[in-house]
């Protein structure tokens, strides 16, 4: 089981006394904040990398 599926299987737990649907929407709702998160750091991370490859040209002498 992936990572949010075990967090979706543990928000429902802790949610227990909503209704089924509920408790699904929730923890779709709390999986896709998490996911959308992640891929915006990913992305914060390529940035990152790419800025740091355009100075260390930069810095040599060359253009990116």
């Amino acid at each position: 089981m992936g990572y949010l599926q075990e967090l979706q299987e543990e928000l429902r737990t802790l949610l227990g006394d909503l209704d089924e649907a509920k408790q699904k929407e929730v923890a779709r709702f709390v999986g896709k904040k998490i996911l959308e998160s992640y891929r915006n750091g990913i992305a914060s991370v390529r940035v990152l990398e790419a800025g740091k490859r355009v100075a260390e040209n930069n810095r040599k002498g060359r253009r990116a």
